[in-house]
């Protein structure tokens, strides 16, 4: 009758649509019933296109047709079309909520992710387990393509904290792990996950030093499940100038780094040698002696542990694998590029690489064997062709 009357109708019937759509199930509507829902989600979208709407308006007209689209109701061919604009625009609407919506000041499950995937607020609130709840996003994500869109860009963000970008490093692996399992072409799993931007974006994080194990991780999955398609990817990418540059020192950074903890893990272990006088005859092994050697009260405040070693070594290790897994298939001109960049400041990984094995090699023990291991795997790749340079 008039736009003012339609509000207070549709604002009191919505909150009761949406319950009642909530428990609505195809399998047992009839065929009058499924009429009546898709000609309500027809009408919904046409009152969305006709009046200007208010935000809550319009937020309750949107958390109705989430829950409508997730239960099958979608009205006509044309409504259906329109659905999908609505929604995905509505859910880009929403990503700037992500970093703002907190509870007392802590930020939990359902202010991080659900505010990205509006279908589920209602169910979040009751599930409990975030495995649970990861598994739901990744059909979310599977199911809506935008939705990948929307992590690839909050992954680059200012506005993103660090926890939440971890969060969706993690999503976008299962996704991928995911979607490789379920598609025999490894190009439909590419395009689904925007692979050229996902690089992108771990280069982006890398370079800034954000989340360097986590984009490891997931760079780490994209190429051992994809392969030579992935590789050529990444080889693209890496050639350009910019962001590429900064991420290889960056790596090389990390790989420094390891060089310096094998040099201060060195001297350490001569200290416990000099210092730890076990029973004769005893025989213990070296974490025991490590522990006799920090449980000593002589000057322990101010000691350095060996432990502090072994701190970033599982960081380390993801960095070696990825480097191993970039060259892996005797790729020549990925193992070239890990010698040398077409950059005004290239940076030699194989060196760094043999540098960081042989100082940890001289101190082999149960605190580093997986780096050890790890950084005679990643040289061997580096060379196999044979690649002479390398």
């Amino acid at each position: 009758e008039s736009p003012l009357m339609s509000q207070k109708i549709t604002g009191h019937f919505l909150g009761i649509g949406k319950i009642f759509f909530s428990y609505f199930r195809i399998k047992n509507a009839s065929e009058q019933e499924l009429r009546i829902g898709n000609r309500v989600c027809d009408a919904i979208v046409k009152y969305w296109g006709e009046y200007s709407k208010i935000a809550a308006e319009q937020r309750g007209l949107a958390d109705m047709l989430y829950v409508m689209e997730r239960n099958g109701i979608k009205g006509n061919d044309t409504t259906k079309r329109l659905v999908k604009t609505l929604l995905d625009a509505d859910g880009m609407n929403l990503v700037g909520k992500v970093s703002t919506h907190t509870v007392q000041g802590t930020e939990t499950w359902y202010t991080k992710e659900c505010w990205l995937f509006p279908s589920y607020v209602d169910t979040f609130r009751t599930r409990i387990h975030v495995e649970t709840e990861t598994r739901q996003l990744i059909g979310v994500c599977i199911n809506h393509a935008r939705s990948v869109k929307v992590i690839t860009a909050q992954l680059t963000s200012t506005q993103v904290g660090i926890g939440l970008k971890r969060k969706y490093l993690h999503i976008l692996q299962t996704l991928w792990e995911t979607l490789t399992e379920e598609h025999t072409r490894i190009d439909k799993s590419i395009d689904a996950i925007r692979l050229d931007v996902v690089i992108l974006a771990i280069l982006q994080l890398v370079s800034k030093g954000t989340e360097v194990k986590a984009c490891m991780q997931l760079a780490t999955s994209l190429l051992t499940r994809g392969g030579k398609d992935v590789q050529k990817r990444f080889l693209a990418i890496l050639s350009k100038r910019g962001p590429a540059e900064i991420f290889f020192r960056e790596i090389a950074n990390c790989i420094e780094l390891g060089v310096e903890e094998a040099r201060e893990g060195k001297a350490i272990l001569g200290q416990i040698t000099q210092n730890v006088r076990p029973e004769h005859g005893s025989i213990h092994t070296l974490e025991e002696l490590v522990d006799m050697y920090n449980s000593n009260d002589d000057g322990a405040a101010d000691r350095p542990g060996l432990e502090s070693v072994n701190d970033d070594e599982s960081h380390i290790v993801q960095v070696l694998s990825f480097v191993k897994n970039l060259c892996e298939g005797h790729y020549f001109e990925m193992q070239q590029m890990m010698r040398k960049q077409d950059q005004e400041h290239s940076v030699d990984l194989v060196t760094a690489v043999a540098q960081l094995t042989i100082e940890h090699s001289e101190m082999v023990s149960p605190l580093n064997i997986k780096l050890v291991t790890q950084g005679f795997e990643t040289l061997t790749e580096l060379m196999q062709g044979p690649n002479k340079g390398n």
